[in-house]
């Protein structure tokens, strides 16, 4: 009996964290570390690195099921920067050791690659490429410029090591290791710090989101309203990567790992469901899908994290069901500020089938007849505009 308990009790650990998991294991690049990703259209490109300093440029067409190597003129190392511009592609390389950084150039969906690094002054990485209008930059162990697509470089802010490059409009933001935010609104041919409210931090990467630009540091998430005039803090602790579309804010953090914030940074909520454990180096979107890369493979968001619930508070929700085990009713409570009104509460068998559903329920407090169900163990979720909020388990017996 006391074996059976504990087969039982395994059991629910493992199937609980997949069933009511918020991102799932795509099915490669087979044992890849993910250190960039680019969309053109429906497909979905990835730079990777086996860990031991080799690495290619993987790409699918259906969100994960299925890859395919597209490294033909790529040397086998790692590619740690990814960007798509119209029908061109753009791979720069972490070679590790003190090898110079390369970019590479494909102008046929990644089917081929060709070098473009002669005169480009890259040391050691390639962590950032940005293009805009016929300008092409490259950040790394230093910063370059092309205006024909790689065939000659300038140098830029010598002296820096540049995490990310970002574009607002036409004003151009480098973030860097150890001076801080630099602007430039003549496509680099002159720079001012950008640093007032920043802490004195390696800033490690950039998004916008309804024109106000974000700054992860080895602090926190920073924002500013005033294209890089002042920065506030709102939140987090030494942010890795930060990403955002129309809908959804999204950042990594070594000590919080993924949050996401649906009010431009006011609040925010973890979404880590699926993917304790692993470091992630990036963020991309398709439709309604968010793909992460990580140490192992890239993961795609299993629920729809684009959408805002404009109903629902962006603190957590969460139930309670009470007693339970019991034999006849219990009660699910709902604690949080999502609204009591219209919900659904879903039931599923101890084997993930759906089973019963109730619609149209009201109130914090909801009463749960087993009325059919037979002893044995039950999931429950509760779910709103489509949106599943709180779940649950729970025994009859």
């Amino acid at each position: 009996m006391k074996k059976n308990k504990l087969l039982i009790f395994l059991f629910l650990i493992l199937f609980s964290n997949s069933f009511f998991s918020q991102w799932v294991q795509t099915y490669g690049p087979a044992g890849q570390m993910v250190l960039s990703l680019a969309v053109k259209g429906n497909k979905l490109y990835a730079g990777t690195s086996n860990g031991n300093g080799l690495g290619t440029v993987y790409m699918t067409l259906d969100s994960g099921t299925t890859w395919t190597s597209m490294g033909n003129g790529l040397p086998n190392i790692n590619i740690s920067s990814l960007a798509v511009s119209g029908n061109k592609i753009f791979a720069g390389t972490n070679p590790g050791g003190s090898d110079p950084a390369e970019v590479y150039y494909s102008g046929d969906s990644a089917s081929t690659w060709t070098s473009i690094s002669t005169g480009l002054n890259i040391s050691t990485v390639v962590e950032a490429i940005v293009i805009k209008d016929t300008f092409l930059f490259v950040g790394g162990g230093g910063l370059s410029r092309s205006t024909n697509n790689g065939a000659t470089w300038i140098t830029l802010l010598t002296g820096q090591h540049i995490h990310t490059l970002i574009f607002n409009g036409t004003d151009l933001f480098a973030g860097t290791h150890s001076g801080g935010v630099f602007k430039s609104s003549d496509y680099g041919a002159n720079w001012t710090t950008a640093n007032v409210g920043l802490p004195s931090a390696p800033v490690q990467t950039f998004c916008i989101k309804s024109g106000k630009i974000f700054a992860g540091t080895g602090y926190a998430t920073y924002v500013s309203n005033d294209n890089g005039g002042s920065w506030a803090s709102c939140g987090g602790s030494d942010i890795q990567e930060i990403f955002a579309n129309d809908s959804i804010l999204i950042r990594y953090g070594n000590y919080s790992g993924i949050q996401r914030s649906f009010n431009d940074g006011v609040t925010w909520v973890n979404i880590n469901w699926g993917l304790y454990g692993h470091p992630v180096y990036c963020f991309n979107s398709i439709a309604n899908n968010i793909f992460a890369g990580t140490d192992h493979n890239v993961y795609r968001s299993q629920t729809n994290l684009l959408t805002e619930i404009s109903n629902l508070s962006e603190i957590e929700n969460s139930s309670t069901i009470y007693p339970n085990p019991f034999s006849s009713n219990a009660t699910i409570e709902i604690n949080g500020k999502v609204s009591h009104e219209n919900i659904e509460i879903s039931i599923y068998n101890f084997v993930g089938k759906e089973i019963k559903k109730l619609n149209n329920i009201s109130g914090r407090k909801i009463n749960l007849d087993r009325a059919d169900l037979s002893n044995g163990i039950y999931f429950y979720r509760l779910i709103k505009n489509d949106y599943s909020f709180a779940s649950g388990k729970f025994i009859i017996e």
